[in-house]
């Protein structure tokens, strides 16, 4: 599979599959944790914040993350209409 091999070599943590889609947080130094997604074949990786995310949760149409600097947040599978949980 694309995705692990690609992935491997940069390191990622707190990962998670919704669709075709696999977001995660690199673990990659020059990069401080921020979150990308790509295509489950390894395809097409693209960063979709960046800030620093420690935890990704996927549900329904919803990607739900945990930020050092402005905690616990919710948005659409591309990186738009950022809202905080309350």
């Amino acid at each position: 599979m694309g995705v692990n091999r690609r992935e491997s070599s940069e390191g990622t943590q707190s990962s998670n599959i919704r669709g075709e889609w696999l977001y995660y947080r690199s673990l990659s130094e020059s990069d401080h944790h921020k979150m990308y997604k790509i295509r489950l074949d390894g395809t097409q990786r693209t960063k979709v914040l960046d800030e620093q995310v420690s935890e990704i949760y996927a549900v329904n149409d919803w990607i739900y993350y945990s930020s050092a600097e402005t905690c616990e947040l919710y948005m659409k599978p591309d990186g738009s209409s950022r809202e905080l949980v309350q």
